[in-house]
């Protein structure tokens, strides 16, 4: 009897051990990995962290780099006001529209087509509020029912959508214009960006 007593006693003791033992290994296990992998964390995060600064410096310069290339264009077509118009002319002697905005862009290292309606292929398009200095801006010609762009100019400034933009006018030569004036406004076909990010 006190044999039979003495072994279970035995065996309980045996099975509590073994018990202890488990836990004590698995909180071992447990406790050595979870600063590693907060140690991971932390290290990823740090490295997210650094990528997003450097993408966001690199954007704002590429912002700034335009910013001044669109001011120096506006700021150079500028220089050309009253110029006469001469069609087919890019140069001194006169103008016609899309040879104004090839001299122009030619001068700050942008190659264009001679044509408006070439020119219209390039860029990306924009709306009239998000449209800013150096965008071109395309019009019908004097034909209003046709769908071919006939006239661009250069977008100078624009307050909410009132844009104001320079171009190769038959009547003016160089002259400064807005859109919604009472010629442009029902030839007025889109605004797009020539000066985009690499």
């Amino acid at each position: 009897m006190c044999t039979k007593l003495l072994l279970k006693k035995f065996l309980f003791l045996i099975l509590l051990l073994t018990t202890i033992s488990s836990c004590a290994q698995h909180k071992k296990i447990v406790s050595k990995k979870r600063p590693k992998q907060k140690k991971e964390t932390q290290k990823n995060a740090v490295k997210s962290e650094v990528k997003a600064k450097k993408e966001n410096d690199t954007k704002d310069s590429d912002t700034i780099i335009l910013t001044n290339k669109a001011d120096s264009i506006v700021a150079f077509a500028k220089k050309y006001l009253g110029i006469k118009y001469r069609y087919g002319g890019q140069d001194l002697n006169g103008f016609d529209c899309a040879g104004f905005v090839c001299y122009v862009y030619s001068h700050h290292g942008i190659t264009l087509p001679r044509t408006a309606d070439a020119q219209s292929l390039l860029g990306k398009e924009v709306t009239r509020k998000s449209a800013r200095a150096g965008d071109l801006v395309y019009f019908k010609g004097r034909n209003i029912r046709s769908k071919t762009i006939g006239h661009v100019g250069i977008v100078i400034e624009n307050n909410n959508g009132q844009i104001k933009f320079i171009s190769a006018t038959v009547s003016s030569g160089i002259h400064i214009d807005d859109i919604d004036g009472p010629y442009w406004k029902e030839r007025y076909v889109m605004v797009k960006r020539i000066l985009l990010k690499k």
